[in-house]
């Protein structure tokens, strides 16, 4: 089974080139527990979340969602 984390990377890395201008999906911190994913707009916090919260995929996922250009 992958990891949270590993899951993280690829919606990150996935959605990177599909992004509205001015947004930006990053891994901002790792530790020991896990790691903070946050989404910038024009370098402003959008959204911030670490990966061992529950639902934190789903979240991931709805958030990518709202800043990703119309497929």
């Amino acid at each position: 089974m992958i990891s949270v984390e590993a899951r993280a990377k690829q919606i990150i890395e996935a959605a990177q080139p599909k992004l509205k201008t001015g947004y930006c999906v990053a891994i901002a911190a790792d530790s020991k527990h896990g790691q903070q994913i946050e989404i910038r707009s024009e370098g402003r916090l959008v959204w911030r979340a670490w990966t061992f919260e529950s639902g934190f995929i789903s979240d991931l996922t709805l958030q990518v969602g709202f800043v990703k250009n119309a497929e």
